[in-house]
């Protein structure tokens, strides 16, 4: 009977836990599946970006930025400057709907872009404009709707070029995608049998165009390349912590079936014991009816 009841025991424990593993199969499923969802959400939303960029061929989205220029302008106070940044900078709602385009996310990955000055600007221009842009947009200041929103793209931008390494890298970035728009530039020009004759304007938007967005390219392609190590490292994270609560899970059960059945052993003795006891009353009653 001990054997009989161990071997249903151990019956028991292996159907819990195939019903265990069959859970955590659907659940991984599960959980697999809706990633699979992200990751194709985000992949949509990129390929939509690289086709959107792929549309302004010969058309520039942004305002043209600031000339930079080698004459020194007369010393003005700090905040005259600010006001003419005001002045060019037009309207909040100009503004935050050049900072909340479609794919936005995308687009604003460059902050000299989200700050609408050339990328090589000196600390303290990108300080002022960061200041005018806060005064015209920023949520305290702005009853619009999605100033909020504008404006932390706008804050996002600052963080990051006020820290000389990362604008650095930034700038290099920039550098980086200005040669490959005037690379593919040149190929579009002398790939067509008869190029279109252009004026030196003409010449220099179109230029000005491919190297815009060869430029998105490049940070949105970093930008990729980032999120795809962010995925990996979470699905690793996350298989360590299944095979860990998987091991848990494996000690907890070898435990509660070795609590059973010790219970179940003590049961037996117990029961055992007792028919014993009986058996040997029952001995001395016949033993003493034979001698009475």
């Amino acid at each position: 009977k001990v054997r009989e009841m161990e071997l249903v025991k151990q019956r028991q424990q292996q159907q819990e836990e195939e019903e265990r593993k069959m859970k955590e199969e659907q659940k991984r499923e599960e959980e697999k599946k809706k990633e699979e969802v992200n990751d194709t959400t985000e992949d949509d939303l990129l390929d939509d970006f690289f086709n959107e960029v792929e549309e302004t061929n010969t058309t520039t989205t942004t305002a043209t930025p600031e000339p930079t220029t080698t004459t020194p302008e007369p010393a003005a106070p700090q905040s005259n400057n600010i006001s003419k940044q005001l002045t060019k900078l037009g309207t909040p709602l100009s503004q935050i709907n050049r900072l909340l385009p479609p794919n936005y996310e995308w687009k604003n990955l460059n902050p000299f872009y989200v700050l609408d000055i050339p990328h090589t600007a000196p600390l303290d221009i990108i300080s002022r404009r960061y200041k005018a842009l806060s005064l015209l947009i920023h949520p305290d200041k702005c009853a619009e709707k999605r100033a909020k929103e504008a404006f932390e793209q706008v804050r996002i931008a600052m963080t990051l070029l006020k820290e000389e390494e990362k604008r650095k890298h930034v700038h290099d970035l920039i550098e980086q995608g200005q040669k490959q728009g005037t690379r593919d530039y040149q190929v579009s020009r002398t790939s067509t049998t008869t190029p279109t004759l252009l004026s030196k304007e003409e010449e220099e938007k179109q230029l000005q165009s491919f190297q815009e967005k060869a430029i998105m390219k490049v940070f949105a392609t970093i930008e990729q390349k980032r999120r795809d190590v962010e995925r990996r490292k979470r699905a690793q994270e996350k298989r360590e912590r299944d095979q860990e609560e998987e091991e848990k899970n494996k000690v907890k059960k070898e435990m509660e079936f070795h609590k059973r059945w010790r219970e179940g052993d003590r049961v037996d003795r117990r029961v055992g014991s007792w028919r014993d006891f009986q058996g040997g009353d029952g001995d001395k009653k016949k033993k003493k009816s034979r001698w009475s």
